[in-house]
């Protein structure tokens, strides 16, 4: 199960891909390992309107450092403050909306290029349409 991963490739268009170094949409193996390759402090993004704090960041920095690429295909948990959604939204200076459930949450940057919109539930998540 790789809708998490699906969800994000398949709301990235060819200028998302280029700032990720990649050429063509990748796998979501190749994506996490893009993301791990690219892992850094995520501190231009805010959650919710306010700045992560310091320890959130360095969660946030070892959770992706340490995630596994071979658990790919068992599914991914999001948290409400996702660490993935953290970086890509720093990386692509990009704001990312996502619901879950009924329940909407803002990851924002200064300056961004775009907006992503994501939704999932108890199960699944998806790029909105």
């Amino acid at each position: 199960m790789t809708c998490f991963w699906d969800g994000i490739i398949s709301s990235m268009n060819k200028d998302d891909l280029n700032i990720l170094g990649v050429s063509v949409r990748p796998s979501p193996s190749e994506l996490v390992n893009n993301l791990k390759n690219k892992n850094r402090n995520t501190s231009n993004v805010n959650w919710e309107g306010k700045p992560l704090r310091c320890n959130e960041i360095e969660e946030n920095f070892i959770h992706i450092k340490d995630f596994s690429d071979k658990s790919i295909q068992n599914g991914y948990l999001c948290s409400i403050c996702d660490p993935f959604l953290c970086l890509l939204s720093e990386l692509l200076s990009v704001n990312i909306n996502h619901t879950y459930l009924s329940h909407t949450v803002h990851y924002t940057v200064r300056n961004p290029r775009k907006t992503f919109f994501y939704m999932s539930n108890r199960g699944h998540f998806w790029k909105q349409k």
